[in-house]
């Protein structure tokens, strides 16, 4: 059977990256790729600007992402086809929400550079309210404040709607870690849909 294309979202510091390893942890023989990719340099850059050591345009940071993407795709792809699953931590959506609550580029122009690469198997867009985890915002990264995740949970609620995205699972991470990961584990063998399939937001 083809792989399975798991891609993860969420706010920041709601946990993502804990229910992300917990998942390695049950799948062994799956692929972790995170967003950026840093092992490019278009990835290295974008950790540059989430750092705030570069200045870059909304539609530069954008394009960037985008290109990011689209330069990582082929490992993927490779991968699904040797029946590996890959679990990705954060993907376009993550991009096109971040940037669109920016509020300089509209939800249509910031997906406007991802239209057409790989759709999700399954999206498991893991969230808390923002003010419930502002105390875990660090200052350093430039997104790490109440009023502008309020406005990028916004955003990815308005993206799960949009056509082209795939399988869509939202999950309020307002229990322990445990019981999140068992709704994760849960909505995963759910899902029905593998392999590679093209044409995001389209």
């Amino acid at each position: 059977m083809p792989g399975q294309f798991i891609v993860v979202e969420g706010l920041d510091r709601c946990g993502k990256d804990t229910q992300i390893n917990l998942l390695l942890q049950s799948m062994p023989d799956a692929i972790k790729f995170n967003f950026p990719n840093e092992q490019l340099e278009s990835g290295r850059k974008c950790r540059q600007y989430l750092l705030q050591q570069i200045q870059l345009t909304d539609f530069e940071i954008n394009e960037l992402y985008a290109l990011n993407r689209r330069e990582t795709m082929p490992e993927i792809v490779k991968l699904l086809n040797e029946n590996k699953t890959v679990i990705c931590s954060r993907y376009a959506f993550s991009g096109v929400a971040y940037t669109s609550a920016k509020g300089n580029m509209t939800l249509e122009e910031a997906l406007q550079a991802d239209k057409g690469i790989l759709i999700p198997n399954i999206t498991l867009f893991i969230y808390s309210e923002p003010k419930d985890i502002q105390q875990r915002f660090n200052g350093n990264d430039r997104y790490e404040n109440v009023e502008f995740q309020e406005k990028v949970l916004n955003q990815f609620r308005q993206i799960k709607n949009h056509r082209g995205v795939g399988q869509w699972k939202e999950i309020l991470v307002n229990k322990g870690i445990e019981e999140t990961f068992k709704e994760v584990k849960q909505a995963i063998q759910e899902c029905t849909e593998t392999g590679v399939k093209y044409g995001l937001f389209e």
